[in-house]
């Protein structure tokens, strides 16, 4: 499922911004599978304008994870219907496939500071997102 920015419901509401949970655009979008999955419109909440910025002051970058576990990911990731629902999804993906006997060590570490660079940012979205009528 991939953000469709022609659809109407992308374009965002006055004073509000898309903020993509999984930062930043350059390392999230430099192979197809990171992209299709920093792309899914449930890990894109639109959040106030002010609080977007205090997100990404005080919020460290996503890293990326490697192409193993980003294939593991999206084999297994469904999302939700709400923000929180869907990172929580999302971060039980990352940590099984941080369990497979085929993922490095450095990998398992990695998908870990991933699960806490999602934990900083989740304050921020539940109190920022802002839901279309």
């Amino acid at each position: 499922m991939e953000l469709d920015r022609t659809n109407p419901a992308f374009h965002h509401l006055p004073d509000t911004d898309h903020h993509h949970i999984l930062f930043t655009r350059s390392d999230w979008e430099s192979n197809k599978q990171a992209r299709k999955l920093r792309r899914i419109p449930q890990l894109i909440p639109e959040l106030d304008i002010a609080t977007h910025i205090e997100l990404h002051q005080n919020c460290p970058q996503v890293p990326l994870l490697g192409r193993f576990a980003v294939s593991k990911i999206l084999e297994e990731f469904h999302p939700a219907n709400t923000t929180y629902k869907t990172v929580d999804k999302l971060k039980i993906c990352i940590d099984d496939a941080s369990k497979c006997p085929k993922t490095h060590w450095i990998e398992k570490d990695l998908g870990q500071l991933v699960i806490y660079s999602l934990d900083v940012q989740m304050p921020y979205i539940l109190d920022g997102e802002v839901h279309k009528k």
